[in-house]
């Protein structure tokens, strides 16, 4: 009786135990096979050259996975990554900084070895986060550029001529603008430095205000060459002219929508001068100012959501902000002389504008809603239609 109660019990104890032995076994592959899925892993190099890298470099993912943090000639390595083909991206990358090669790319990992892959970046110079603006300083008009606080202004045109009206590209690698140095009024386009100025218009007729289409490829303008201002659009070579608004009204100062699908402009179609949009192709124009005081120059903020513009409705020009629908119109600027140019900064928490509270025109910066208003030129000279670079 004591015997077969110790067999009973032991049983159980024995059978687990030979079952756990087995588990083992087969775990162990037996005695010498792969003890689970292949994986192998990835370098990933950046490589970059040129002028003005972003000094917190990019961001590193692979299939959409993690985002890895890499400097600007860095390395990172990615461990465990199974067999096959993976997708490595290289993202937030400067405006004026290109990547050669395909971006996203496609990478095949081998079991047991690492592979790799090396991203080079090229930059360009670009004025980042500067205001490019018209001055008399130096005798005649020129375009400089200076940083947003003001200092360090530097000449880029230096012409004998007068060079006006700037716009620097999405990019920030090129300044368009305005200039009589062929004898009358045309766009040209130059580096960021001021190198390499080239005529784009190259037309009897006058043609100035030029504004870059968000993606770089186009620049809209305003032209006499139909014997009235039209607004003109071209390739961002100066090729294919097209009329816009095809109006007997004045049409000028133009300004993309940052998602390049309609063009703010000026007109004085209806008798008083409004601000109008229209689609990139010049139809369905709106007038979105509606008011018998003189409404002119146009600005989108970044996120496309507001329109800051010049108004004469108090009895002199102020800038004032509005809904991208022309609905609830925002005074900003309280001057008793001429605050106009409205332009925004790149991440649309301050606009520059073009002001005379000093008796002179001067550059100014304030936040968007109008506060902290500081002068950044402060010279005897006429400082005039700024353009704030996008770039950051």
């Amino acid at each position: 009786m004591h015997a077969k109660t110790r067999a009973r019990l032991l049983s159980p104890l024995l059978g687990a135990a030979l079952l756990a032995g087995t588990l083992s076994l087969l775990a162990c592959g037996g005695g010498g096979g792969a003890t689970g899925p292949a994986a192998g892993s990835l370098s990933v190099a950046t490589a970059t050259t040129g002028r003005d890298p972003d000094p917190d470099g990019y961001t590193l993912t692979v299939d959409g996975g993690q985002e890895i943090s890499i400097g600007t000639n860095d390395s990172h390595t990615f461990p465990g990554l199974s067999t096959g083909s993976h997708d490595v991206e290289l993202t937030d990358v400067r405006a004026n900084c290109g990547v050669g090669g395909d971006d996203p790319r496609s990478v095949s990992i081998s079991a047991g070895a690492t592979a790799s892959t090396t991203f080079d970046v090229t930059c360009q110079h670009a004025l980042i986060d500067q205001i490019a603006f018209m001055t008399n300083r130096d005798g005649n008009y020129e375009i400089y550029a200076t940083n947003a606080d003001g200092s360090d202004p530097v000449d880029l045109t230096n012409d004998p001529s007068s060079d006006l009206d700037p716009a620097v590209s999405p990019d920030g690698t090129r300044i368009t603008f305005t200039t009589g140095r062929d004898g009358n009024a045309e766009i040209y386009v130059m580096n960021a430095d001021g190198s390499n100025p080239v005529d784009l218009t190259d037309n009897s007729s006058d043609d100035e205000v030029p504004a870059w289409s968000p993606d770089g490829s186009k620049i809209a303008f305003a032209t006499d060459r139909d014997g009235n201002a039209e607004i003109y659009v071209m390739n961002a070579d100066g090729s294919d002219p097209v009329d816009l608004t095809d109006d007997p009204g004045a049409d000028f100062y133009p300004a993309w929508s940052p998602d390049g699908s309609k063009v703010a402009f000026t007109t004085d179609r209806d008798g008083a001068y409004e601000v109008y949009v229209m689609n990139a192709d010049g139809s369905d124009p709106v007038d979105l100012t509606n008011n018998p005081a003189d409404d002119r120059q146009a600005a989108w903020s970044p996120d496309g959501s507001k329109i800051a513009f010049a108004t004469h409705r108090d009895g002199n020009f102020e800038v004032y902000v509005m809904d991208a629908d022309g609905s609830n119109p925002v005074r900003l600027t309280h001057g008793s002389g001429l605050e106009w140019a409205p332009t925004w900064s790149p991440d649309g928490s301050k606009i520059a504008f073009q002001g005379d509270k000093n008796g002179v025109p001067d550059i100014w910066v304030m936040d968007a809603d109008g506060t902290n208003q500081v002068d950044i030129t402060q010279t005897a000279a006429l400082e005039e239609t700024p353009s704030w670079s996008p770039v950051q």
